[in-house]
């Protein structure tokens, strides 16, 4: 048992592209309401059940300001052709950080209430190695654009030779 104990401890440590992922369920109701998070809810966004019942959360309120009408738009068309989504959006989270997750999201008829409910698991990606590889890639096109634009301005086209500007 102990053998099992240590390797699961091991293996939730991050190295080199291989990650653990912390995820978090929780359940909306069809005004989008959050009415049920798990225990992984507040290591995501910061915000714990009681805050949330208090607070009265609801999905938008997590979904940056800017972000808000994009969302609607990606989730309403998804949901239209069928009753799961999955996209990758940002999350404010409570103490006003802005985080990546991968979000899977269905709609369920909940028979004890009667009553449409959405039932939602995110991820954070913000540390995974796909945004990291992102980030990387969009940073080499735009080394390789302010390249191209230095050699094309520093030296004449006819020439060759350096121009003024590049003095």
């Amino acid at each position: 048992m102990r053998s099992l104990q240590k390797q699961s401890e091991s293996s939730s440590v991050t190295t080199g592209r291989v990650h653990s992922l912390c995820y978090s369920r929780y359940i909306l109701d069809s005004q989008m309401k959050i009415i049920l998070v798990d225990e992984n809810f507040e290591k995501l966004t910061g915000y714990s059940s009681e805050e949330v019942e208090q607070l009265d959360l609801h999905q938008n309120d997590l979904i940056p300001k800017d972000d808000v009408t994009e969302y609607l738009c990606l989730t309403s068309e998804a949901l239209a052709n069928k009753q799961m989504a999955y996209c990758e959006h940002r999350i404010a989270c409570k103490d006003g950080s802005i985080i990546y997750v991968f979000c899977f999201g269905k709609v369920f008829f909940d028979s004890v209430s009667k009553a449409l409910r959405s039932e939602i698991v995110i991820t954070n990606s913000s540390d995974t190695f796909a945004l990291k590889a992102f980030v990387n890639q969009e940073k080499e096109k735009s080394d390789a654009r302010l390249h191209h634009w230095e050699e094309s301005f520093r030296r004449d086209s006819l020439t060759d030779l350096l121009s003024h500007a590049a003095f």
